[in-house]
């Protein structure tokens, strides 16, 4: 990503935590009133360490199953997993919430003209921190990190962590639309006997 475009995004942010903090409060319109209006989380990182999430901090319990299923019927081949996890999140104090994440189960199973197999895996464990304030009546921000904990998936001979730094704005701009922004970092690395693959990566997005 360039320079150029890193400091537009910066921008972009600064500009809408400003306006969200210095418009006038609108009746009806707090932000962080109820959950239901958290962003959807769509993942793409397979530990849901990319997922969105409000600036708003919460106190919650959650249990997700996954599937997912790619069948190319004329080449006779498949792929058909799951995966269920469970999470959580404490709001500790005015500012602070920490959560966690643990992948009890991955199962995938492949198929191919010719053969087939399947494969269990469990963890890993991912640990969250997010330290939040109001901005205004109707906008919140909040600095939120996560990590994957190494060792904490059954493949010990591969050692596999990852985390994200991010800037987090929600704000009411009226009493039935909120807008989430976000401004962050993702890095992973992977490594075994045979080398180390490191990656990092900018992301923004509202």
């Amino acid at each position: 990503m360039s320079a150029a475009m890193n400091a537009a995004m910066k921008t972009a942010m600064t500009a809408l935590a400003v306006l969200l903090a210095a418009a006038p409060a609108i009746a009806d319109a707090e932000s962080c009133r109820d959950g239901v209006t958290d962003p959807p989380a769509t993942p793409l990182h397979d530990v849901g360490i990319d997922a969105q999430r409000s600036a708003c901090l919460r106190s919650e319990l959650a249990t997700a199953l996954t599937a997912h299923a790619l069948i190319d019927t004329p080449n006779f081949h498949g792929v058909i997993g799951g995966e269920l996890a469970l999470a959580g999140r404490f709001v500790l104090g005015d500012h602070l919430e920490l959560g966690a994440r643990a992948r009890l189960v991955d199962y995938i199973f492949a198929q191919t003209a010719v053969t087939k197999a399947s494969a269990t895996r469990f963890g890993p464990l991912v640990l969250a921190a997010a330290l939040g304030a109001a901005m205004s009546e109707r906008s919140h921000v909040a600095v939120v990190a996560l990590v994957e904990v190494p060792y904490t998936r059954d493949d010990t001979a591969t050692i596999h962590t990852s985390g994200q730094l991010a800037a987090v704005v929600t704000g009411a701009l009226a009493s039935r639309w909120l807008v989430h922004g976000r401004l962050g970092a993702i890095g992973a690395m992977a490594g075994s006997a045979g080398g180390e693959t490191r990656r990092l990566a900018l992301r923004a997005g509202a």
